[in-house]
């Protein structure tokens, strides 16, 4: 509620956009209190709430957004951005929705933001034509596309590692996105990615590059427990018994350390 009525009193004063960001912020944040209230699945719909009507009415009034290229306002919404993104997801994506198409220098990040914290494909693929160059956009691209389309998940996450290992000047969408991202409390990092596209492999069935991306990931990081895993398990897969054995016997080695960081990958085969 504290957001909508900062929203009103952007309204009030003219300033559109900031008030349709808090509006935005505000509705999502509601909506995700009255799941919890009724006890309701995410994808369950909410019945309207007296403040989402509220907010409702409150963003018909506002009209068609349009940025001037006032850099007060830029600068206000990047930093509400980063600052709800840091704790409060939801906010950042509902301001983010609302905000989409609105404010150009933004439109990758406001693109990003509103596709990859409900995994939305179509905006996923759209933020990687707005930012091509961002390992950021590809690797939640490859995250959505996961459970329905592994193939092209396989395909993006080799696209965010390739982007990721170059050296060249980033792009200022790039940046925008690697930004954000570094908020998280694990950002995008080549031996995930890696780490990642070796499961991938393996679960598509191709042991013997699996048994190469996850040696690649070993070499990176020898105490992989992850790492070390997949190499047993693709090279038992692949026949070759005594690799396996002792790459399984590595991984009993860093069993303890992966089990206090919460990193195990316990197959089923």
């Amino acid at each position: 509620e504290g957001r909508y009525l900062r929203g009103l009193a952007y309204e009030a004063r003219g300033d559109s956009l900031l008030a349709a960001a808090l509006f935005g912020a505000a509705r999502e944040t509601e909506l995700l209190e009255a799941r919890y209230r009724d006890g309701r699945d995410s994808e369950e719909p909410v019945e309207t709430t007296p403040l989402l009507e509220e907010i409702s009415e409150a963003e018909s009034r506002l009209g068609e957004l349009r940025w001037e290229g006032d850099r007060r306002i830029l600068e206000d919404v990047t930093s509400w951005l980063f600052r709800w993104g840091r704790d409060h997801g939801t906010t950042a994506y509902g301001a983010a929705k609302a905000l989409l198409g609105t404010i150009e220098p933004l439109e990758p990040l406001l693109t990003w933001l509103s596709g990859q914290y409900v995994n939305d494909v179509s905006q996923l693929e759209k933020a990687t034509e707005l930012a091509p160059e961002s390992p950021v956009a590809w690797r939640a691209l490859s995250n959505a596309l996961a459970m329905t389309e592994p193939e092209r998940s396989e395909e993006a996450l080799e696209s965010a590692l390739k982007l990721l290992r170059r050296d060249d000047e980033p792009s200022p969408a790039t940046e925008q996105l690697r930004a954000f991202d570094n908020l998280d409390y694990r950002p995008i990092d080549e031996k995930d990615l890696l780490a990642t596209l070796a499961k991938l492999v393996y679960d598509g069935g191709r042991y013997d590059e699996a048994a190469e991306l996850s040696a690649e990931l070993i070499e990176m990081d020898p105490e992989s427990l992850q790492g070390w895993q997949i190499h047993a398990q693709a090279l038992t897969f692949s026949l070759k018994h005594d690799e396996a054995a002792a790459a399984y016997e590595k991984a009993i080695e860093h069993f303890d350390a992966a089990f206090e960081s919460d990193s195990l990958m316990l197959g089923g085969d």
